[in-house]
């Protein structure tokens, strides 16, 4: 793999109102300074702008663009959907394709737990914002990420590889 590769997958995970939206904008607006002038939605709830971005709303569909994009920011919006329709290594395979094909994907859910460990694993970036998770969950579930879930100021960006915030 070239040095200049910079594809990556990030989980935002947040209840809503909580500021999913505003950051997952701000990174896309970051993007198209920097690298990423193209842009798809899967947008089920119609969230986004259709003159920014491409928007897909069906799921067959959508899947079968992943397979092909290139230097894409991606954005998959309600993500417990999208991957509960995949099995844990094919979604893994397909981080690891989006990633490779320097795309930057973001997956949007609404609590820690409805994000797979097979998924968080693949992931290199957590934006982790207030979630209406169990804390008693968290702590025998998703251990790894217990105490970033206990910190006051939120979000919280951690760097999933060093296990460390970013700050």
């Amino acid at each position: 793999m070239s040095k200049n590769k910079s594809g990556y997958v990030m989980d935002v995970i947040g209840r809503q109102e909580a500021g999913k939206s505003p950051f997952i904008k701000s990174l896309y607006r970051q993007s198209l300074y920097y690298k990423y002038k193209r842009s798809c939605v899967l947008d089920i709830e119609n969230e986004y702008d259709h003159n920014e971005h491409t928007i897909f709303t069906d799921l067959d569909l959508f899947k079968k663009h992943l397979e092909t994009a290139k230097a894409q920011f991606i954005i998959i919006e309600e993500a417990t959907t999208f991957v509960a329709s995949f099995k844990d290594f094919d979604l893994q395979k397909l981080c690891v394709k989006i990633a490779h094909n320097n795309n930057v994907c973001i997956f949007v859910f609404h609590t820690l737990m409805d994000a797979p460990k097979s998924l968080l694993n693949k992931s290199r970036y957590i934006a982790l914002f207030d979630t209406l998770d169990d804390e008693k969950d968290i702590k025998s579930q998703r251990n790894r990420y217990y105490n970033f879930f206990m910190m006051k100021n939120k979000p919280v960006i951690i760097d999933n590889y060093n296990l460390c915030v970013i700050t």
